[in-house]
């Protein structure tokens, strides 16, 4: 009988041991917080409302383009890119969410790639 009470002593530190180095691991591959956060501190999130993707409209019609937006932080600006050019930009005035909406003709046939960026009052932006 002692003996077996021996053999659950030790393995009881054993597994403190086990435990306590798993955590420090842990804790030590966490990230500090002003890397887990931007510069700021704030947080954007941005995304389309129309058009969806994959939406065919007819050529030389105008295409209704919405974004929503929401930060923990004061907003400054959205852009509207197409194929990679800057084709609207509106002034979102501190802000900490809007939807903004566009309308875009587009200039020929074809698949294009809108991109949306939005930025903070710190230069901070979210796609």
């Amino acid at each position: 009988m002692r003996k077996a009470h021996k053999g659950i002593l030790l393995v009881f530190p054993v597994m403190l041991l086990i435990a306590g180095a798993g955590a420090l691991i842990f804790f030590f591959q966490v990230p500090t917080l002003d890397r887990q956060l931007p510069v700021n501190g704030a947080e954007i999130q941005t995304y389309f409302l129309t058009p969806a993707t994959g939406t065919e409209y007819p050529q030389n019609n105008s295409i209704p383009v919405r974004l929503q937006t929401v930060s923990t932080g004061e907003l400054d600006r959205a852009e509207l890119w197409v194929d990679g050019i800057l084709m609207a930009e509106k002034d979102l005035a501190g802000q900490h969410s809007a939807q903004v909406s566009w309308q875009w003709v587009p200039d020929a046939a074809g698949d294009r790639l809108l991109v949306a960026r939005v930025y903070d009052h710190h230069g901070v932006s979210a796609t």
